[in-house]
């Protein structure tokens, strides 16, 4: 393997709502979602962590396949798995 990414676990928080009619104490319990995602972490800077679930390094051109871009201020916690 000529590059080497980590890969890590990731749990952030996104959107979350309802449709239709519901209480106001129904919106409000309902919160933020948790969310966890794992894959190589290919780029982590102070706006974003951009996961990635495939790779491919062979050949001349290093190719990733299906990427996730999580805000920073979106990150609870991130742990390398391997």
């Amino acid at each position: 393997m000529a590059k080497k990414l980590p890969i890590v676990e990731v749990e952030w928080e996104d959107s979350s709502g309802y449709e239709g009619w519901h209480s106001k104490a129904e919106h409000i319990a309902a919160g933020v979602g948790v969310c966890r995602s794992t894959g190589y972490l290919l780029k982590s800077s102070r706006k974003a962590i951009t996961l990635v679930q495939s790779l491919d390094d062979r050949g001349k051109h290093f190719k990733v396949a299906d990427s996730i871009n999580i805000p920073r201020g979106a990150v609870k916690a991130m742990r390398k798995l391997s």
